[in-house]
């Protein structure tokens, strides 16, 4: 019962104004539960961070696994942890889309202190390896694998992956979850492309998309 029920909390995608990290009104995508999957966001504001609002990071409570998923880690993604009520000790599991300071610039500090498995492309894993990141699982686009909780498929995404000091992050990606209650698709930062429409013909329970405009794709 992994998606069964999904629930946000905190700020929302955007550049509009937002509350801080956990404070934002819960509302529910199919409807609240005790056991609802709780979405926060920690951080939406990327390239243009504000006093409420953090880079990128998307923290998923899975209160049937006693679980935290972490979608991307930009910087100071632990200080976000620390206004919200989510506990760091029940992650498990980090998801980087691309090699961006504002998506992956706290994932070594934090992987290292939880022991999170950190699932990402081949050249962003390689390089976390060389950071001292314990536990990885690397893939590439368009290919797939069975993790315990069901299919995790990376898509394409278009933008960039590299680190201001030049160090490359392979193809920025997307990532589609399949599970037995439905797919949930994390675009990562990416343009409008036509094969979004693919995608969402498999059927989505929910999809997090980047709409914030300039860097990415915007609302319309």
């Amino acid at each position: 019962m992994l998606f069964r029920s999904i629930v946000a909390a905190g700020a929302t995608a955007g550049q509009g104004a937002c509350r801080p990290a956990g404070q934002g009104t819960m509302a529910a995508f199919p409807g609240p539960s005790r056991t609802a999957v709780q979405v926060t966001f920690l951080g939406t504001s990327s390239g243009v961070p504000t006093r409420s609002r953090n880079v990128s990071a998307v923290a998923v409570r899975l209160p049937q696994r006693a679980e935290l998923w972490l979608f991307d880690c930009g910087e100071a993604t632990q200080h976000q942890f620390l206004r919200s009520d989510l506990r760091v000790s029940q992650l498990r599991r980090i998801f980087v889309t691309h090699m961006h300071g504002d998506h992956v610039g706290d994932t070594v500090q934090i992987a290292q202190r939880t022991n999170a498995l950190v699932i990402s492309n081949h050249e962003i894993c390689q390089w976390l390896q060389k950071q001292g990141v314990p536990r990885t699982h690397d893939m590439h686009l368009g290919g797939s694998f069975r993790f315990d909780f069901g299919t995790l498929k990376l898509t394409i995404a278009h933008h960039g992956s590299v680190l201001p000091d030049g160090t490359y992050g392979g193809n920025p990606a997307g990532l589609l979850f399949k599970t037995a209650e439905g797919n949930v698709y994390h675009a990562g930062d990416t343009a409008l492309f036509s094969d979004m429409s693919l995608i969402g013909a498999a059927g989505l329970r929910a999809a997090i998309l980047p709409v914030g405009d300039n860097y990415t794709m915007g609302p319309e």
